[in-house]
C-alpha cells in the first residue's frame, strides 16, 4: 500500500489549507538538472509533487529539454498512477510516508525510474501540522508512527 486512506484525506486536507505545503520542488530544480544531464533523462517524474512548482516553473531550469510529469497520490488529478520515467525526483516527500508504507513507496519509485531517482529528505522538526493534529514528519525524525522507517529508508536509499 502506498498510502492508506485516512492518511491520503489528511494530507489532501493539508494541500487544500494550505498555500506554502507541497509548494518548494522547484527549489530543487538545479540540483536535479546536473542528474538529468548526467544520465541524459529525456523524460522526469515528479513524485509527490504537491503543488507542483517543479514541473510549473521547470522550465526555467531545464529549458525545452525533458518531458515533465506529476504524481500525488494525496492531489485530485494529479493522482493517476505515473508511467516510468528516466528520472524520477521526490524531494521533502519520503519524510512524510507512514511507515507501514515506505518499502512499498520505495518499491514504487524503483519502478518508476529507469535510470535515476533524485531524493531530498528532510530531517528537520515539522512546521506543519495535519488536521488531526498529527505532525507532518513520519517516516524521519519525531512525529506521527515515530523513526521507525528510518532504517528503512536508508536501506533502499545504500541499495
Amino acid at each position: 500500500m502506498l498510502i492508506s486512506p485516512e492518511y491520503r484525506a489528511l494530507n489532501e486536507a493539508l494541500h487544500q489549507s494550505s498555500n506554502t505545503f507541497g509548494g518548494s520542488g522547484i527549489w530543487w530544480a538545479f540540483h536535479a538538472k546536473w542528474a538529468i544531464d548526467k544520465y541524459a533523462c529525456e523524460s522526469v517524474l515528479d513524485y509527490g509533487c504537491g503543488k507542483g512548482s517543479f514541473v510549473t516553473n521547470g522550465w526555467r531550469v531545464f529549458g525545452t529539454g525533458p518531458v515533465l510529469a506529476e504524481y500525488d497520490p494525496a492531489i485530485p488529478g494529479k493522482d493517476t498512477p505515473p508511467l516510468p520515467a528516466d528520472l524520477v525526483v521526490c524531494t521533502d516527500v519520503l519524510e512524510h510516508i507512514e511507515p507501514d508504507c515506505i518499502d512499498d513507496v520505495m518499491a514504487h519509485i524503483a519502478g518508476l525510474s529507469r535510470k535515476a531517482v533524485f531524493f531530498i529528505i528532510s530531517t528537520k522538526p515539522a512546521k506543519k501540522t495535519l488536521p488531526d493534529g498529527g505532525m507532518r514528519t513520519s517516516s524521519c525524525g519525531s512525529g506521527r508512527g515515530g523513526s521507525s522507517a528510518s532504517p528503512n529508508i536508508g536501506r533502499w536509499i545504500s541499495a
